[in-house]
């Protein structure tokens, strides 16, 4: 069963990726800040990341590298640029240009999400 960490500080979108993901079969483990992404990810072997880039206390762009050097996993950066001064294509670039290997904007459907996630794990 291939293990899947969900980095994100919004408990509704973490609930969903979460309900999405195990439906799939996956093992889902969740984490509400960058922080503690961090620690889960050098706790656990993951097969998969995927992390907001928005997050008060650390955000996806600062984390992305951070994770990279414990160990090379594919990473699904995050955003709906949800405070005004943000754009959130600008925010994804970042996030890529960081090291994620897949950007995606919020809202993100169960639908798109299973494939972006099967793709990455195949």
């Amino acid at each position: 069963m291939k293990n899947i960490l969900v980095i994100d500080d919004e408990n509704i979108t973490r609930s969903l990726i979460h309900i999405c993901l195990t439906d799939e079969g996956y093992s889902v483990k969740v984490a509400e800040s960058g922080k503690q992404g961090l620690e889960l990810f050098k706790e656990e072997k993951f097969d998969l990341v995927i992390t907001d880039i928005l997050m008060p206390d650390k955000t996806g762009v600062e984390l992305i590298p951070e994770l990279l050097d414990v160990y090379t996993v594919p990473i699904i950066a995050i955003s709906g640029g949800r405070r005004k001064t943000f754009n959130s294509d600008h925010i994804l670039e970042s996030a890529q240009a960081s090291g994620a290997t897949i950007t995606l904007k919020k809202p993100i459907s169960n639908n798109i999400l299973c494939k972006t996630v099967k793709k990455l794990l195949d």
